[in-house]
């Protein structure tokens, strides 16, 4: 019994989390150490999905069907990551201007990076007013 219960919670694991790996965007290093900077701030937040492009990174997280937004995160060295700016959870999303879009470029991100962490987005994208 503890064999098949051990199991099913690895089978869980990896399913887990290969949803969240099969909508992700950027290098896996990159990746793996921004869902580090998030979770060492908040351990319970999701990550839906997250897109990284040279040392900017958008992710959308949700706590509930509540709870939900974006974070942006801008690398100050190596695998080292800052919050640079975040939205959502009041349904601001939706609203032209209230976007990650926007959000980014007003926090100083280059035109051509919010370019490519808006687009390819499997799930609902942070960017509707892009």
């Amino acid at each position: 019994m503890k064999t098949i219960l051990v199991g099913f919670a690895s089978l869980v694991a990896v399913i887990s989390a290969g949803v969240v790996a099969v909508a992700d965007v950027g290098p896996a290093s990159a990746i793996a150490a921004v869902k580090a900077a998030v979770h060492q701030k908040d351990a319970g937040m999701f990550i839906d999905e997250i897109h990284v492009t040279g040392d900017y990174a958008l992710l959308k997280w949700h706590w509930n069907p509540e709870g939900h937004g974006y974070l942006a995160y801008k690398r100050v060295t190596g695998e080292s990551w800052k919050q640079i700016a975040h939205g959502g959870s009041e349904g601001a999303l939706g609203v032209k201007g209230n976007g990650a879009a926007s959000t980014l470029a007003k926090s100083g991100v280059p035109a051509s990076i919010v370019s490519e962490l808006c687009l390819k987005w499997k799930l609902d994208s942070p960017c509707p007013d892009y």
